[in-house]
């Protein structure tokens, strides 16, 4: 009766183990695929931003050589927003929401390799965050508005 059900859970080792069928052998060293993310990150906000073009697959390269600069001008990009966004955001709550967007990709798009560089599933949890610092964006502001109105 049961026999079955345990062949079935025995199938993903045998892929594993017997047949090598294990895709996550090919992934890149983990600078390479956090070097990759980080132009995985810019074209994730450019489609939250303008949602056009949308895939499937998208053909990211992982870069082979580290003296590669383009991945490093998208890294030194994001460090710049944090940096920037620490500096003159006013609201500590909205760096910290920006911040928690930021490290919602790091469980798929950090520091672990996997063979699928970039998924547009990836960004539903940080969409939230997203969401949350541009409505708080929002009624900050507006609120402050009425604020200086009233006191003035």
């Amino acid at each position: 009766m049961f026999s079955s059900y345990f062949v079935v859970l025995l199938l993903p080792m045998l892929f594993y183990f017997g047949l090598n069928k294990n895709n996550q052998l090919n992934t890149p060293s983990v600078l390479d695929y956090f070097l990759a993310q980080t132009e995985v990150w810019v074209m994730y906000l450019k489609l939250m931003a303008v949602p056009v073009n949308l895939q499937f697959l998208y053909d990211i390269k992982t870069p082979t050589n580290l003296a590669d600069l383009s991945n490093w001008y998208f890294l030194i990009a994001h460090t710049l927003i944090l940096f920037l966004a620490y500096k003159f955001l006013k609201n500590r709550l909205l760096f910290k929401i920006l911040v928690c967007f930021y490290l919602s990709f790091l469980p798929e798009s950090g520091f672990f390799p996997i063979s699928h560089l970039a998924f547009e599933h990836r960004t539903y949890f940080p969409l939230i965050f997203l969401s949350l610092f541009i409505s708080t964006w929002i009624i900050q502001s507006t609120w402050y508005e009425k604020l200086d109105r009233i006191v003035v």
